[in-house]
C-alpha cells in the first residue's frame, strides 16, 4: 500500500501471495480483496479439510490457486464490491458499488456490475483542479 491510500471500515483482505495497491487509492467501506480461490475441486479432500481440526498443518491454502491482485494509481473502490483473484485495475479507474470484478479494468474506465463490465472508458478524475494541488 502506498502513501495517500484509504481504506474504508469493515475492510476485508485474504491474501495468499501478493495484492499491490497504488497511491492516492481509495477503498470504501465493506469491500472484500481475495487473491485465491480457497476451494479445492476435489470432495473428498473437501470432507477431509472438514475433519481436520483447526491450526493444523493440512489446513492451510495448499489446495488454492493464487494469483497476485494489481491495483494502480488513483483507483476508487465503491463499496461493498468484491475484487477477485487475478485482476489487475488501471490508474485513475472508477469500480462501481456493488460490483464484482474478474476481469482487468483498464485505466481511466468505469467499470460497474456483478461481474464488472467496463461502462464507460476515457474518464478522468481531475479534469481541471478547483483547488490547490501540492
Amino acid at each position: 500500500m502506498k502513501d495517500w491510500t484509504k481504506l474504508g471500515a469493515v475492510f476485508c483482505i485474504f491474501c495468499s501471495k501478493r495484492l499491490e495497491i497504488g497511491k492516492d487509492t481509495a477503498i470504501a467501506p465493506s469491500v472484500t480483496i481475495i487473491d485465491d480461490n480457497d476451494r479445492m475441486l476435489n470432495p473428498e479432500e473437501h470432507r477431509y479439510l472438514r475433519h481436520t481440526p483447526h491450526g493444523y498443518r493440512d489446513r492451510c491454502k495448499k489446495y488454492s490457486t493464487s494469483v497476485p491482485i494489481l491495483m494502480g494509481e488513483n483507483v476508487l473502490i465503491g463499496d461493498k464490491s468484491r475484487i477477485q483473484k487475478g485482476v489487475a485495475i488501471g490508474d485513475n479507474a472508477i469500480i462501481a458499488s456493488h460490483s464484482v470484478v474478474t476481469n482487468d479494468v483498464p485505466a481511466n474506465a468505469l467499470a460497474a456490475g456483478n461481474h464488472a463490465k467496463i461502462v464507460k472508458t476515457n474518464i478522468y478524475m481531475i479534469t481541471t483542479p478547483t483547488f490547490p494541488l501540492e
